[in-house]
């Protein structure tokens, strides 16, 4: 009798082991927590990120550096680089635009490809987190590369544009993403008016951008049906270009 009660403590045990190591998806299928890799959703996380050089109390306040112009067929999205978050890659942006011509002309060399609204309220997926959908428009910047080491100062926020992993594609959120913690370099800000633009596109109310669903990896994601081009422009908040 006492070896049978010990027996079925023992499987209660490895029971409760094997239900804590697993977490459950939207779907409804038991996932193995250790095993999600979350790189195939083309975003950073806080278990990857690079706190060295959080700083809690950031400056919002616009430091006058250069402002970067996305034109699209949706309308105009104006960026302020913002130097002092990340000098490195704001230096290398202002050089592949204004000297390698980096995005000049919208010929598709460079677009937005991604498109997510706001999650539901209480949407939660494989990972935990709110989604999907995961609120943000993502593109690519060819002539950027993708060698550009992480300048970690803070979290993703509403209207901030983020380089994704080294490069050349990045996102601008259109909600606060604490939960992917300090994953990524921030190195912009949009201003009301393109944040208007980016809503647009990622609201999709008048079906003008539509979307389809697509599973990476282990992430489901929603992509434009048709590539959205940029052209990028420079402009200084001292002197503009002309």
């Amino acid at each position: 009798v006492v070896t049978m009660r010990r027996l079925r403590i023992g499987i209660a045990i490895a029971v409760s082991a094997l239900v804590a190591a697993t977490s459950t998806s939207t779907t409804g299928v038991c996932v193995d927590a250790a095993r999600v890799n979350r790189d195939d959703a083309f975003i950073g996380y806080s278990e990857r990120s690079v706190p060295a050089r959080r700083r809690d109390d950031v400056d919002e306040a616009d430091d006058g550096g250069s402002e970067l112009t996305l034109s699209t067929r949706a309308g105009d999205i104006t960026i302020t680089l913002r130097a002092d978050w990340a000098p490195k890659l704001v230096a290398d942006i202002i050089t592949a635009v204004r000297v390698g011509g980096a995005c000049r002309r919208a010929d598709g060399t460079c677009a937005f490809y991604r498109s997510e609204a706001v999650p539901a309220p209480g949407a939660v997926d494989n990972y935990g987190g709110p989604g999907p959908p995961y609120a943000l428009l993502q593109g690519n910047f060819e002539g950027l590369g993708n060698t550009h080491e992480k300048e970690i100062v803070t979290r993703a926020k509403r209207a901030y544009a983020c380089l994704i992993g080294q490069g050349a594609d990045f996102f601008i959120a259109t909600r606060a993403h604490d939960e992917w913690g300090l994953g990524h370099t921030v190195f912009g800000v949009v201003d009301a008016a393109g944040m208007a633009v980016v809503d647009a596109i990622t609201q999709n109310e008048h079906n003008l951008y539509p979307v389809t669903r697509a599973t990476w990896g282990q992430t489901n994601v929603t992509t434009l049906v048709e590539r959205l081009p940029f052209a990028a422009r420079l402009a200084s908040a001292l002197a503009p270009l002309a």
